[in-house]
Formats: C-alpha cells, sequence, structure tokens
C-alpha cells in the first residue's frame, strides 16, 4: 500500500471518528453506519475495511476497551463485508441502499447490546427492548441520510478520489 492510500485511509479514518464523537454528543444522532455506508460503496478494493478498523481503534483509545466498543470491531468491519459483496446489487438503487441502511441501523444498537447475553438473558432482552426506540430512530436517520445525502456525497467523494489520483 502506498503512502498515498495510507494517508488517506488515515484521514477517511479520522473524518469517521470525528462525525463518531460530535455527532455522539446529541443523543440518537448516529452517523457512523452512513459514511461506512458511504465509503464500502465508494472507495475502490478494500479500503473501507481498513478505515473502519482504524476508527475502531481510535475509539478504543479514546474511550477504552469495553463491552460496547469490542462488539464494533464485529459490527462495522462484518458491514463493510456485507455492502462490498452486495456492492452491483446495491449501486444505482437508491432505496434499495436507504432500506439496507434503515436495517444496518437498527441492528448497530441492537449488536451491541448481545455481549450482555454473557451476564443475563433477561438483561439482554431489557436492553434490547429498551433500547429499541433508540435504535429505531438510528435507522430512520440512516435512511434518511442515504436518500438526502448519499448521491451529493458520493459524486464529491469520487471527485476528489480522482483528482487526487489516490487509490490507483
Amino acid at each position: 500500500m502506498s503512502i498515498k492510500k495510507i494517508c488517506a485511509n488515515a484521514l477517511l479514518a479520522s473524518l469517521l471518528f470525528a462525525l463518531y464523537f460530535i455527532f455522539s454528543q446529541i443523543l440518537y444522532l448516529e452517523f457512523v453506519t452512513f459514511t461506512v455506508i458511504l465509503f464500502a460503496l465508494n472507495l475502490p478494493r478494500w479500503n473501507a475495511l481498513w478505515i473502519v478498523m482504524t476508527f475502531v481503534m481510535l475509539v478504543w483509545l479514546s474511550y477504552g476497551i469495553a463491552t460496547w466498543s469490542l462488539m464494533y470491531i464485529v459490527i462495522y468491519p462484518t458491514f463493510v463485508i456485507i455492502l462490498k459483496l452486495l456492492k452491483k446489487q446495491l449501486t444505482g438503487k437508491l432505496y434499495l441502499t436507504a432500506a439496507f441502511a434503515f436495517m444496518m441501523g437498527l441492528l448497530v444498537g441492537n449488536m451491541v447490546d448481545l455481549p450482555f447475553l454473557l451476564f443475563s438473558k433477561e438483561v439482554t432482552l431489557m436492553y434490547i427492548i429498551m433500547g429499541f426506540q433508540t435504535t429505531l430512530i438510528q435507522g430512520g436517520i440512516a435512511f434518511l441520510g442515504i436518500l438526502l445525502l448519499y448521491e451529493p456525497l458520493a459524486k464529491q467523494l469520487s471527485k476528489l478520489i480522482e483528482k487526487g489520483k489516490i487509490y490507483e
């Protein structure tokens, strides 16, 4: 991997972390899922996977390794792999991509709670039920984000990549 690619991936991982940090201060706003989709569907090869893994490491360095943050290394890279595998089916189909984003937004909150199964099934079920209102809103935000922001941001991202000849 060239220095240019490493720097671009580090910059995009830092952008993802900045979005995570800024919007985590506002309840229910979560744009990580949207950004992961944007990167996975628009960056060549597996660069999005490196970006997401770097993002998770930044979260761990900033907030520490906890039950919820450990799940990030499972959730977000898995999303990237699934998106890469479905890229042909999702490309050019905005509503399908938005529906997929909605499901991913729902899953993030619920999957973060899965390690609580180690402690108690009842506690896990309670977390999932109580967190459903949050994940429903997060899924809705991911859905609307794709409908409203995906195409313009994908065009700008493509222009930046082509102009800088970053991933050649």
